[in-house]
């Protein structure tokens, strides 16, 4: 019997490898024969029934895959085996979907989704969540496009409004679970030895990344970089491992593990004003849609297959890529590359502004937009983008503000904890010591002198480096530094720049005491290794020792931030590894997961000057102004767009604004400016009417 049974899985493997590679009709034969193997030695393996089903759909013959999948059903509930139940209920959804047959569709990835739902709430492990969810996500896609069908030939039963609620069940699962958790102070009940060991954890995945980092810089061998990337794996299983302990011997996670459904009303009435409109996407495999929401109304459109409107996106991408300088390039030769580059996207852009948002042109007016965006839409801010049919920059007319999910807004909405209320206005982070021939750690020798510049030239133009190559000097961000806090008051500003802009620096407890955190440095950004991903740091220290300078997802997700905004002044901050039903593991997120009510992020590689230019209008507006984030970056982007130099949205359209939209920052300089303008004003008065007596 066991070398029968090792037959029968020999056989289903080449089955499953003959799927994989398109060979349908070997597929078949040989999960035939190990079912037949399996048969005779007694064993039921439904998975074997549900890859039959899998075969005969690619091949077309609906009527053997239905077969198959409802057997594999069947068999499933007879064991009372939920997980793969859910699958071959899926299964069958899509295949009564492609027959027509919508309503029994409906109904079958309803009971799947209502298994996946149990499901996922029984697991305590983040990662683990994750990694079921975006294995599942597909799902609650079918589920969105049965139900605007629905709503096709039954308009007025509310089927959008439904597919509305099932986006935001899809998105951002894991960042909505911590932020209630955090607002509950979950880890006050934790065991002191656990909160140590998740600390040494930390610790250890910080050494193993820098180990990854270096490999990757050196073009390692991949077994070296297999080896080190299993070890950061099982670190991050571990930390991830005490995370759902904290859950477990926390009082309040039952009470938040399975939250009440998107209440769209309550959002309408709590989040939205009579000037703001909710934009949210949905990218399907047949076609997109955008619903819009504004405090009395919902409704919707119907967008293009989510392969065109990613591809008009990649275009645009490309067309920024272009303008990083190429090797031996002579300038009039790069300048008319830049000049072709430039009218392809003036055409990219407004074709995708007409896709998206054409239809609703005349809803927009002049309102607020917040944009909750899905897929690569998440890669290109709609400020880059002209109005639609329209030579006007949308910013002209909208401020735009992007989101995780309308479902983060109601949650961020209902956070109040007056014992972390910072006390201090501004922590800078700029220009890190990066290099051991920076001229700030060694004597100015003339050929030492003489290197530096040659690494800004041609370097330092993008504030991103990659992990295989060198970390150059960003001269322009203690300019920016210190304009900033020119802007903001110099009595409420910390700068610490050159060593001091420090990981440990970073890290310090204090941090959570100031409103606004600013780091203007490098980012570095790994999609394929986003344990990698982080905002680069000064590497030395004033003797010229190296330190750990990199401060890494992990660190930031363990930040107890208070902080009003977060400006990550850095390339390519709002990316990262796109996961299924929770978006980009990007440094950005991790702010908002680790407190932040605010964030600033890029979505590419930007321009050093026109970045220090732009933050110094941004700060501007927002404490000489008192304008909010979002309306103050607007206003700092079309002012740059007026300047000539900078007047391509490549410079400064890559900044967005994610979080808390509605409240000016409050800074304690600007109150005792006023006061003191007050006083003085008073006193001048009583001094004239004191002389005229």
């Amino acid at each position: 019997n066991n070398n029968n049974f090792h037959i029968a899985v020999a056989k289903e493997g080449l089955a499953n490898l003959d799927l994989k590679n398109e060979n349908y009709d070997s597929a078949i034969k040989y999960y035939q024969e190990a079912l037949e193997v399996y048969k005779n030695i007694g064993v039921k393996l439904p998975r074997v029934e549900n890859n039959l089903g899998k075969v005969y759909e690619k091949k077309g013959d609906y009527i053997a895959a239905k077969a198959f999948y409802t057997k594999a059903l069947t068999m499933n509930t007879q064991f009372r085996d939920r997980l793969p139940a859910s699958e071959n209920l899926f299964n069958l959804a899509k295949l009564n979907l492609s027959e027509g047959n919508t309503e029994t569709s409906i109904e079958q990835i309803n009971q799947s989704i209502e298994i996946t739902e149990t499901l996922y709430s029984d697991v305590v492990n983040s990662s683990l969540k994750r990694s079921y969810f975006s294995n599942v996500y597909d799902r609650y896609e079918l589920y969105i496009h049965l139900l605007m069908q629905k709503h096709k030939e039954f308009p007025n039963n509310n089927f959008a409004i439904q597919a509305l609620q099932m986006s935001e069940k899809s998105r951002s699962r894991s960042l909505l679970e911590n932020l209630r958790l955090s607002e509950a102070h979950f880890t006050k009940d934790a065991k002191p030895e656990l909160v140590e060991r998740e600390k040494e954890v930390r610790n250890l995945l910080n050494l193993k990344a820098d180990k990854l980092t270096e490999l990757l810089s050196k073009n390692a061998a991949e077994s070296e970089i297999s080896k080190i990337e299993n070890e950061i794996s099982t670190l991050e299983n571990e930390l991830e491992n005490i995370k759902a302990k904290f859950k477990q011997d926390s009082p309040h996670y039952s009470a938040l593990k399975n939250p009440a459904p998107f209440e769209i009303t309550q959002f309408q009435r709590n989040v939205l004003d009579n000037k703001t409109l909710l934009l949210e996407f949905s990218l399907g495999e047949k076609e997109s849609y955008l619903w819009i929401v504004s405090q009395k109304e919902i409704s919707h459109v119907i967008l293009p297959a989510r392969k065109i409107i990613e591809s008009r996106i990649e275009k645009i991408r490309q067309t920024f890529d272009s303008r990083q300088s190429l090797p031996n390039e002579e300038a009039e030769t790069r300048h008319k590359r830049i000049e072709a580059s430039e009218k392809i996207f003036n055409q990219e852009a407004q074709l995708l502004s007409n896709e998206l948002l054409g239809q609703i042109a005349e809803k927009l007016q002049e309102n607020r937009l917040i944009v909750v965006a899905d897929g690569k839409l998440a890669l290109l801010p709609l400020s880059a983008l002209p109005a639609p049919n329209s030579n006007d920059l949308l910013i002209s007319r909208h401020e735009i503000v992007y989101q995780p999910s309308a479902s983060f807004l109601n949650v961020l909405s209902k956070i109040d904890n007056p014992a972390k209320l910072p006390f201090k206005d501004l922590l800078i982070f700029a220009d890190p010591v990066f290099s051991d021939i920076d001229i700030r750690l060694l004597a100015k020798t003339e050929t030492k002198s003489n290197i530096q510049p040659i690494l800004g030239l041609n370097l330092r133009d993008f504030r991103l480096f990659d992990a295989n190559g060198k970390i150059p000097r960003l001269f322009a961000t203690q300019e920016e530094a210190d304009s900033i806090a020119e802007t903001v008051g110099k009595s409420q500003t910390t700068i610490a720049s050159g060593f001091a802009a420090n990981r440990e620096r970073a890290l310090n407890s204090d941090l959570k005491d100031y409103r606004i955190l600013h780091f203007a440095t490098h980012g570095l950004v790994d999609v394929e290794h986003p344990e990698v991903s982080s905002i680069v740091l000064s590497q030395f220290d004033e003797s010229g020792q190296k330190r750990e300078g990199f401060l890494r997802l992990q660190d930031i997700y363990a930040l107890d931030l208070a902080s009003d905004l977060v400006v990550l002044s850095a390339c390519q901050t709002g990316i990262g590894k796109e996961i299924k039903g929770e978006g980009l593991m990007s440094l950005n997120n991790a702010f908002l997961q680790a407190g932040a009510k605010t964030v600033v992020s890029s979505a590419w590689k930007v321009d050093d000057n026109a970045t220090a230019e732009l933050m110094r209008k941004f700060y501007a507006n927002l404490t000489g102004k008192r304008l909010s984030p979002s309306e103050s970056l607007r206003q700092a982007q079309i002012e740059m767009s007026k300047l000539s130099q900078f007047k391509s949205p490549f410079y400064w359209a890559a900044f967005t604004v994610q979080g808390e939209f509605r409240q000016p920052i409050s800074v304690t300089t600007n109150y005792l400016y006023y006061l003191l303008a007050i006083i003085l004003l008073i006193f001048a008065v009583g001094l004239y009417w004191h002389r005229r007596a």
